[in-house]
């Protein structure tokens, strides 16, 4: 096992990521190299889709960068898993304006197990699926843990982030929040065979009404919770050892969702409710009366 960087961010050439993709062997990580991107976001604009790596197990994540993008400029897709044996992870990778008009910008029909930790899936499109779409009849795995997705689409009735239409293929979600996609009347996610599809602690728009949750921004697409959210607590499935969407440790019998809340900063550690009468004592509001 190697941990491989790519050391630019072109799509193709001496050290990007396509060339360090090329050279992967069983067990290899790719990862922004942290002296190049460090603290920053590491985005990949596409002009063509990735190739499936050759059998074995890979990870993908983002290591020191802010956030790993690929970019589909509304006209790419990313992946179109057929790959016997191949067990893939995405961590801190934030797939964006991809497109696929004949399935999904990010398809499976072959593989042994696929995961996204901390993933992003925004504005994507697919004649089938919004973002992944996994059929066949390989016995497989698919694991999404703390993603978000919002403005994905899709032409069907499908998942429009996730359509799990394998009978053979099991699939969990967990911690997630998905809504906001382009059609308020059709699932964010779909499975073939609901006994072998499971949520837990997500905040997902086809159970629940999104105005009703208590997020920081809903029109802008910040999902972090409010104070005063339901979901802040109530988890049941999250150990202190998981991560949230933003690479924050969880709290046991914290948050749903992608986003462990946490307080604004000490002075709501210290006054609680009354954080925000001591920011106006303090100078640092003007208005004790508005809720930030």
């Amino acid at each position: 096992m190697a941990i491989k960087y790519f050391t630019n961010a072109a799509d193709s050439g001496e050290g990007s990521f396509r060339a360090t993709w090329a050279t992967l062997v069983d067990g290899d990580i790719i990862e922004p190299d942290p002296d190049v991107f460090g603290g920053k976001d590491a985005e990949i604009v596409l002009s063509n889709y990735i190739v499936t790596p050759p059998t074995g197990t890979f990870t993908l994540r983002k290591g020191k960068a802010k956030r790993l993008i690929f970019n589909g400029q509304d006209s790419k897709y990313f992946f179109a898993i057929s790959r016997a044996g191949l067990n893939l992870t995405f961590e801190g990778v934030d797939f964006v304006h991809g497109k696929r008009a004949q399935n999904a910008p990010f398809a499976g029909s072959k593989f042994e197990s696929l995961t996204f930790r901390r993933c992003g899936f925004f504005n994507n499109f697919g004649g089938t699926c919004g973002f992944l779409r996994v059929n066949g009849s390989v016995a497989s795995s698919v694991y999404l843990e703390s993603c978000v997705a919002y403005g994905n689409r899709n032409s069907t009735s499908s998942g429009q982030v996730v359509d799990i239409s394998s009978e053979t293929t099991t699939a969990i979600i967990k911690g997630c929040t998905f809504g906001r996609n382009y059609a308020d009347d059709k699932l964010d996610v779909t499975f073939e065979d609901d006994e072998k599809g499971t949520i837990v602690d997500s905040i997902l728009s086809q159970d629940v009404d999104f105005s009703t949750v208590g997020f920081v921004d809903l029109e802008n697409n910040d999902f972090s919770l409010t104070k005063n959210s339901p979901y802040a607590t109530g988890a049941e499935s999250f150990t202190a050892d998981d991560l949230d969407y933003l690479g924050r440790p969880r709290k046991v019998g914290g948050a749903k969702g992608a986003f462990e809340y946490y307080p604004a900063g000490v002075l709501d550690e210290t006054f609680g409710d009354y954080a925000d009468i001591a920011r106006y004592a303090l100078g640092i509001k003007t208005n004790p009366d508005v809720d930030l």
